[in-house]
């Protein structure tokens, strides 16, 4: 990510990357019988501008942060609701 982050192409890359693994799980949790309130389309456009943003600040301050705990902060911040199953 480093040599790459002024790489238009590989920056438009990653970020469709994460929006197809995002929609993906999304898919998946509400074939599970997961429903939420916001359409799937908008949480993903949320939540992969967070990944985008959070990833870029990670390369530009040296990745001084593990990325486990970068990880475990993320999820800290997200709606933990989306990721555990009520059923």
């Amino acid at each position: 990510m480093q040599s790459n982050k002024n790489d238009d192409i590989f920056n438009n890359y990653m970020n469709y990357r994460n929006k197809e693994t995002l929609k993906h799980d999304f898919l998946e949790l509400n074939n599970r019988g997961e429903n939420f309130s916001v359409p799937i389309e908008i949480i993903v456009e949320f939540y992969s501008g967070a990944l985008s943003s959070l990833s870029a600040w990670w390369v530009q301050n040296g990745r001084k942060v593990p990325a486990k705990q970068m990880d475990q902060y993320f999820h800290e911040m997200i709606n933990k609701e989306f990721f555990t199953s009520s059923k």
